[in-house]
C-alpha cells in the first residue's frame, strides 16, 4: 500500500517533473533558462488545472480504483470484507490515470514550443 501523501506528491508534482527534465536536458541550449522554467511552470499548472477540472472523475469510488473481477473473485478480502488496502496500490494514480494521460498529450507540444521559443 502506498502513502496517500506520496501519491498526492506525485500528482502535484507531474508539470514539474515535465519542465525539470526537459529543462535538465536542454539546460545549455537555452538563452534564458529560468525564464523557460518558471514561464513553462505557470503554463503546465494552468494545463493540468484545467484538465483536472474537465477530465477528471467527479466521484471517486472503488469501482474506479479496483477492478470489478478482482472485486468478485475475493482477492484481498479479510472475514467477508473487502481489504482495499492489501489489494491496491497507488489509488489515486489509478483513478486519476486518464487524466494525467490527457495532461500529458497537451504538455508535450507545449513543452516544445517553448523550448524552440527559449533556444539560443
Amino acid at each position: 500500500m502506498s502513502s496517500p501523501l506520496f501519491e498526492f506528491g506525485i500528482l502535484a508534482g507531474i508539470p514539474t517533473i515535465f519542465v525539470g527534465v526537459a529543462s535538465w536536458l536542454l539546460w545549455s541550449q537555452l538563452s534564458k533558462p529560468w525564464l523557460f522554467v518558471v514561464s513553462c511552470l505557470v503554463i503546465l499548472y494552468i494545463l493540468y488545472g484545467a484538465a483536472f477540472y474537465f477530465a477528471a472523475p467527479t466521484v471517486i469510488s472503488i469501482d474506479l480504483i479496483v477492478p470489478a473481477n478482482q472485486a468478485q473473485s475475493g482477492a484481498g478480502r479479510t472475514n467477508g470484507e473487502f481489504n482495499v488496502q492489501s489489494a491496491v496500490w497507488f489509488p489515486f494514480l489509478k483513478a486519476y490515470f486518464k487524466t494525467i494521460l490527457l495532461f500529458s498529450i497537451a504538455a508535450l507540444p507545449i513543452i516544445w514550443l517553448a523550448l524552440k521559443f527559449c533556444r539560443k
